[in-house]
């Protein structure tokens, strides 16, 4: 059954997302200094010097993660409904390599199953939980209008999906899916994105990426049908938006 929530409103909000193995430093306090990500499984990467980068990621066999990091929110929006062959082939004006292409395929074939885990404890599916705290939110609408017109309007087609603004806290969220699209954009601070799967006992840690000040992360995964959490967080007072919508089975 679809479930979408989409709320375009100003909230205090807390999330957990599903994120790929990468290093795990906090910027360092007081300077904000872009931190080097470090991705395992790393197959092909592109990257923009300052204007941003693009990683792909097979995260297992079967299982394509590509992470792209843009300075704006406007950068990515041309190439966001592109598959990660296109996305590659587009950005760099040449064929993609053989890994990738022979990686998706691969990711495209195994969206047709499903993992038959037994779900994490308590698991409740498509469940935003939001953390509030004391800061005041922010006293316009600020990019999220943009945001929200770029990254949102898709979800209403999708299995599961929410779009929230300004949130200023943790959040988490968690899915049963096979295909995911996730956006997050930092408008003040430095913040956390992190994207888990569930094993069957314990969740794996995907991704642990930091967005930077006017930066927006994208994630978007295809693979085998699996629980799968998204988390953004170290964001206490400080201001972004985010969009997560997608498929329980891959289309």
């Amino acid at each position: 059954m679809k479930t979408t929530s989409f709320v375009l409103s100003l909230i205090v909000s807390s999330l957990s997302m599903f994120a790929v193995v990468s290093c795990n430093q906090m910027p360092a306090s007081g300077s904000e200094e872009a931190q080097v990500e470090q991705n395992s499984g790393v197959i092909a990467s592109l990257d923009f010097g300052s204007d941003g980068k693009v990683e792909f990621i097979e995260v297992e066999p079967g299982g394509l993660l590509t992470s792209a990091t843009y300075s704006s929110i406007e950068a990515f929006a041309p190439y966001k409904d592109l598959n990660p062959v296109e996305l590659y082939e587009t950005l760099s004006e040449s064929e993609a390599p053989a890994s990738l292409v022979a990686a998706y395929q691969q990711a495209k074939a195994a969206a047709k199953t499903e993992s038959n885990i037994t779900p994490p404890p308590d698991f409740k599916n498509d469940e935003v939980i939001k953390e509030d705290n004391s800061q005041e939110l922010a006293k316009t609408q600020m990019n999220f209008n943009e945001f929200a017109m770029t990254y949102c309007m898709g979800i209403g087609e999708c299995d599961f999906g929410t779009c929230v603004g300004n949130a200023t806290a943790k959040t988490e969220y968690s899915v049963y899916a096979g295909q995911m699209y996730n956006y997050v954009h930092s408008e003040d601070g430095w913040i956390r994105f992190r994207s888990h799967y569930w094993t069957g006992s314990s969740w794996f840690q995907l991704n642990n990426q930091w967005v930077g000040p006017e930066q927006t992360k994208s994630n978007s995964y295809i693979g085998v049908t699996r629980y799968i959490k998204e988390t953004v967080d170290y964001a206490a007072g400080k201001h972004y938006h985010y969009a997560f919508m997608g498929y329980q089975v891959a289309q």
